[in-house]
């Protein structure tokens, strides 16, 4: 078995995995909806949003795995390597896999044969975590369509963890006022995330920032 790698910038990654104030007692009922379907659209019997901390691993959301107890140390997730890597990490077959072959996720309970996992990235260009989805039977057949799929599920989840993103009062009334602007200036090249504005506005209202 060989042990994920540490990142080069794993100080940073894991200041902001810290900032979104995620743990493995607080459950992410808004990804709930993204292992579901990538679990049916990818027919699989396991999908979950796995966080990537220090030494462990916490499920932020997942389905298939109520029934199997899931070693959950981060020297043997196989999204802990997904997350080493851009793009999408296929394990066609764990078993025969020199990372995996003898990992206590294959030959335990949880008997782990496919894997596909793709990084979840912060804001600042982090992997935190990573949306996987798993077999207990070896795939050779996870086709070039449904990679598309998975990345594009990825992307999802990314996009229901940025409302918790940390955004300071200053930045928030700077991203408001900034939307004001835009929205008076037709044809402008300016481009704001729908959600970055509706949680700005909403710490500017909580903080009175709006002058």
């Amino acid at each position: 078995m060989k042990c994920p790698p540490v990142l080069p910038t794993e100080e940073l990654r894991l200041k902001a995995l810290s900032a979104y104030g995620l743990s493995e007692n607080r459950a992410l009922p808004d990804l709930d909806p993204v292992v579901q379907i990538a679990a049916r659209v990818l027919d699989m019997p396991v999908a979950a949003v796995n966080m990537i901390g220090n030494d462990h691993v916490f499920l932020a959301a997942s389905t298939g795995l109520d029934s199997v107890e899931v070693d959950l140390r981060r020297d043997v997730s196989f999204c802990a390597h997904a997350i080493a890597q851009e793009g999408i990490m296929v394990v066609p077959d764990a078993t025969l896999d020199d990372r995996f072959h003898d990992n206590p996720l294959v030959t335990g309970p949880a008997g782990i044969r496919f894997y596909a996992g793709v990084p979840l990235v912060s804001p600042q260009g982090h992997a935190v975590g990573a949306l996987c989805v798993i077999d207990q039977k070896p795939r050779s057949d996870f086709s070039q369509d449904e990679r598309t799929r998975l990345r594009d599920l990825a992307q999802m989840a990314a996009d229901r963890l940025e409302p918790f993103a940390p955004l300071s009062v200053w930045h928030a009334a700077s991203t408001y006022r900034q939307s004001l602007k835009v929205s008076k200036t037709k044809g402008s090249g300016t481009r704001l995330r729908p959600w970055d504005v509706k949680r700005a506005k909403a710490i500017c209202s909580a903080g009175r920032y709006l002058r």
